[in-house]
C-alpha cells in the first residue's frame, strides 16, 4: 500500500509539473508568421510623403511600380514561428570606381597622372570591390491578433558619380567611358533602422523614411514591414 500510495504522489508531481510547463508555455508560441520588407525609393514633390497615411503610401508605390517610376524597390519575405528570429542576407561585391588616371594625353598629364582638373587623352578608372546588400532580421510574437515585431534592416547600396557614363570595371561589356575632366569618385550609402512596432494581423507599418531634396523634387526612401499571422 505504501509502494501503491508512493507511486501515485510521484505520479501527481508529474502532472503538476506537465500542467504549470504547459501554462509557461507563452501564448501562440507555435504560431507561424509571416514577414515582408519593402525598401522603396520613390520621387516625391516637396508636399508629397508628409504625414501619408501608410495604406495611401502603399497604393502610390505600388502604382509608382506598375509604370515604372520607382528607381529602385527591394522586397524581401520571410516565415517563421513566433518567438524565434527570422533573418535574411542578400548580398554581392560591386565595383566601386575610385580613382582615374591618364596616359598619352595633351595638356601634361603624363602616365599614371591623376585627373583632377584639365588634362586630355585617354583614362583609365580603378576600381575596389566592396560588398552591398540588404540585411533583415525581424523577431516576431503573436499575441491574439495583434504582432508585436522587434524589426532591424540595414541596406547598403552603390552610389556613382555625379555627371557623365559610369566607367566599366576590368571584364565589364559596356563600352569604356569618355575621359572625364573632373573625376568624382562613387560612394557606398548605409541606410538603416531598427524598432519595436505592433501591428495587426496583415497590417503594414512604417519603420522610417529618408528625402532627398533637390529643388522642388525629391528622392525619398521608404522602409515599411507586414506581419501576417497564418491561418488568421
Amino acid at each position: 500500500m505504501r509502494r501503491f500510495m508512493t507511486y501515485l504522489a510521484v505520479l501527481s508531481v508529474g502532472l503538476g509539473c506537465g500542467l504549470a510547463s504547459a501554462q509557461d508555455k507563452p501564448e501562440g508560441a507555435n504560431r507561424l508568421v509571416s514577414i515582408e520588407v519593402l525598401i522603396a525609393d520613390l520621387a516625391v514633390s516637396d508636399k508629397e510623403g508628409k504625414d501619408e497615411p501608410t495604406a495611401a503610401l502603399l497604393d502610390r508605390i505600388r502604382e509608382s511600380e506598375k509604370q515604372g517610376k520607382l528607381s529602385r524597390v527591394t522586397r524581401l519575405r520571410l516565415t517563421t514561428l513566433s518567438d524565434q528570429v527570422a533573418m535574411a542576407q542578400y548580398g554581392e561585391r560591386a565595383p566601386l570606381a575610385t580613382g582615374r588616371a591618364s596616359f598619352g594625353g595633351r595638356g601634361g598629364g603624363g602616365p599614371g597622372a591623376l585627373l583632377g582638373g584639365g588634362g586630355g587623352g585617354e583614362g583609365a578608372t580603378s576600381f575596389t570591390y566592396q560588398n552591398v546588400g540588404t540585411m533583415v532580421q525581424v523577431t516576431p510574437r503573436a499575441e491574439g491578433n495583434k504582432l508585436i515585431m522587434e524589426c532591424s534592416v540595414e541596406q547598403s547600396r552603390l552610389v556613382p558619380k555625379a555627371g557623365g557614363p559610369r566607367p566599366t570595371p576590368p571584364g565589364g561589356t559596356d563600352a569604356p567611358a569618355p575621359a572625364a575632366t573632373s573625376f568624382q569618385p562613387d560612394s557606398i550609402e548605409t541606410i538603416t533602422a531598427r524598432s519595436t512596432v505592433q501591428v495587426k494581423s496583415g497590417q503594414t507599418v512604417l519603420l522610417t523614411s529618408r528625402q532627398q531634396q533637390s529643388g522642388d523634387e525629391g528622392l525619398r526612401t521608404y522602409i515599411l514591414v507586414t506581419g501576417t499571422i497564418q491561418g488568421e
